[in-house]
C-alpha cells in the first residue's frame, strides 16, 4: 500500500489529526507528572522536621512539667497539662489538711477529678476526694473513699489512720487492730503516735484475743510494744494477759519482752504476784517438780524472769553457759575474768523460801582463778532488814570438778524474800581485781534437817 492510500485510509477512520493529538496530550501529561515528582521530596523532609520538633517539644515539655511537679505543680501543669501527679499535688496545697479555706474545696475536687480520668488507680487524687468530702460533712463518703485508698495501697499512713478511727467509732476492733498494724509495719516512725491507741486496745478484754493472735504472727512492732506495755500500761494485769496468751502459742514471749514486766512487779514489792504468774509462764516440758532453786543444772534457756538466773553483762568478764567437756554431760555455768577491777555480782536471781533451814550445794571447778579474798555465793533477804542469810566457801586458784555444800537459815519474819548472787568477797576495790576461769554446776537449795547448822557469813 503507497503511503498516500495509508494516510488516506487513517483519515477515513478518523484516526489521522486525532491519533497526533492523543499523543500530544500524552506527551504534554509527561512533562506535567515530572513536575509533580520534582516537587514531592521537599514535602517529605519538611513533615519529618515538623514531627520532629513536635516530638522535642514534648520531650521538653513533659520533662520540665516532671521536673516541676514537686517544688511548682502550677508551673508543671502549663507544661504539660495532663500530668496528673501535678494536679494531685496542686490539689495538695489548696487541701484542707494543709489548712485551706473551704472556698477552695471545688477546685481541689476539680484537680482530683481531672488526676483520676488521666490515671484512674491514683490513690492520692482519691485521698483528696475524702479529705472534700470530710470537710463538707460527707463522713460516710469519706471514709467509703478512704477505705478504697486503704485497699489500693497499705503505704497510705492517712488513709489507715482514718480506718483505724472509722473502726473504732464502729466497734469494730478486728479492723481496727488491722488498720494499727498497717500502719505500724509501713510507718515504723509513726510509733509515738500510733503507741496510746495501742494501749487502749491492749487494755480492753474484748481486743486481746485478736491482738495476741497478731502477736503471734511476730509483727516488726512487737518487742517494742510488749516491752513498753509491761513497763507502762496502767493496768499491770492487762500486759500480763497478754504474756500468758501469748505463751500458749508458737512464739512464746522472749526474754527481753518478759523481763521488764517481772521487774516491775518486783520493783513495787509485788514478789508474791510476779512468782505466781512466773510459775504459769513456765513452759511444760519444764513443769516438773520445782526445786528451790530453779534451773540449778542450766539446762534451759534463761526466761528473763527474775526468778530464773539473771545474768547482767559487764566489762571485765564474760559469762556463758556451755557444754561440760571433762566430766559427765550436760552444760555448766562458765565465768571468765579478764584481770581487771570488776565490781561482780552479776550472776543472781530472788528466791521464795519459806521459814526454815536449808542446804545450798552445787558443783564448781577453777582453772588459775586469782583473787585476793576470792569467789562466792552469797545469799541475803530481799526485804525486811536484808540480812546476810550464808556466804559458801570461797573459791581460788586451780581446782578440778568437786561438790560444795552450807546450810543456811531463813527467819521466820521480817524475810519472806531473799536474793542468791554470785560475789567477790571484797571489801575495797583493791580486792575486786579478779582474773581466770570458774565454772558452776549442778546448783540445788533442799530442806536440812532439824539438827543441821548454819554457815555464819565469812568475815
Amino acid at each position: 500500500m503507497s503511503l498516500s492510500r495509508a494516510s488516506d485510509l487513517r483519515a477515513s477512520l478518523g484516526l489521522g489529526p486525532e491519533r497526533r493529538r492523543h499523543r500530544h496530550r500524552r506527551g504534554t501529561s509527561d512533562n506535567d507528572g515530572g513536575s509533580k515528582w520534582q516537587i514531592r521530596p521537599l514535602i517529605l523532609p519538611t513533615l519529618l522536621i515538623i514531627t520532629l520538633a513536635w516530638t522535642a517539644r514534648q520531650v521538653i515539655a513533659t520533662t520540665m512539667s516532671a521536673s516541676l511537679t514537686r517544688s511548682a505543680p502550677d508551673r508543671a501543669l502549663e507544661w504539660n497539662p495532663r500530668n496528673a501527679e501535678a494536679m494531685v499535688r496542686l490539689a495538695e496545697t489548696r487541701s484542707p489538711a494543709a489548712g485551706a479555706d473551704d472556698a477552695h474545696l471545688d477546685g481541689v475536687e476539680s484537680l482530683a477529678r481531672r488526676a483520676l480520668r488521666e490515671t484512674p488507680l491514683q490513690a492520692a487524687a482519691l485521698r483528696q476526694l475524702a479529705l472534700v468530702a470530710q470537710a463538707r460533712s460527707e463522713n460516710g463518703r469519706g471514709v467509703e473513699l478512704m477505705d478504697i485508698v486503704g485497699e489500693r495501697t497499705l503505704r497510705d499512713a492517712l488513709a489507715h489512720a482514718t480506718l483505724f478511727d472509722a473502726s473504732m467509732a464502729d466497734g469494730n476492733l478486728d479492723a481496727a487492730i488491722f488498720h494499727m498494724d498497717v500502719l505500724l509495719r509501713a510507718n515504723p516512725e509513726l510509733w509515738d503516735e500510733v503507741k496510746p491507741a495501742l494501749f487502749y486496745l491492749a487494755s480492753q478484754p474484748s481486743a486481746r484475743d485478736p491482738i495476741v493472735a497478731l502477736l503471734g504472727e511476730n509483727p516488726p512492732w512487737r518487742s517494742s510494744f510488749l516491752q513498753e506495755f509491761a513497763r507502762g500500761s496502767p493496768d499491770p494485769g492487762a500486759a500480763w494477759a497478754i504474756l500468758h496468751g501469748l505463751a500458749q502459742g508458737p512464739r512464746p514471749p522472749s526474754t527481753d519482752e518478759i523481763r521488764l514486766y517481772f521487774d516491775r512487779l518486783v520493783n513495787a514489792g509485788q514478789y508474791e504476784q510476779a512468782y505466781f504468774d512466773w510459775l504459769r509462764l513456765i513452759p511444760p516440758d519444764r513443769r516438773r517438780p520445782l526445786d528451790y532453786l530453779y534451773n540449778g543444772d542450766f539446762e534451759f534457756q534463761f526466761d528473763g524472769s527474775p526468778f530464773d538466773w539473771t545474768v547482767m553483762p559487764i566489762r571485765g568478764t564474760e559469762t556463758s553457759v556451755v557444754a561440760v567437756q571433762d566430766d559427765g554431760k550436760g552444760q555448766a555455768l562458765r565465768i571468765e575474768y579478764a584481770g581487771t577491777r570488776v565490781p561482780y555480782e552479776h550472776v543472781r536471781k530472788v528466791l521464795m523460801l519459806p521459814p526454815g533451814r536449808y542446804r545450798l550445794s552445787g558443783r564448781v571447778r577453777a582453772q588459775d582463778l586469782r583473787n585476793e579474798r576470792g569467789l562466792s555465793w552469797q545469799i541475803s533477804c530481799a526485804g525486811g532488814d536484808r540480812a546476810d542469810l550464808l556466804e559458801t566457801e570461797r573459791i581460788s586458784g586451780t581446782r578440778p570438778w568437786s561438790g560444795f555444800q552450807d546450810t543456811f537459815e531463813v527467819p521466820k519474819t521480817g524475810c519472806p524474800v531473799q536474793r542468791l548472787r554470785l560475789d567477790i568477797a571484797a571489801r575495797i576495790a583493791p580486792e575486786r581485781e579478779i582474773s581466770g576461769t570458774v565454772w558452776y554446776d549442778a546448783m540445788r537449795i533442799s530442806r536440812a534437817g532439824p539438827t543441821s547448822t548454819a554457815t555464819q557469813p565469812a568475815g
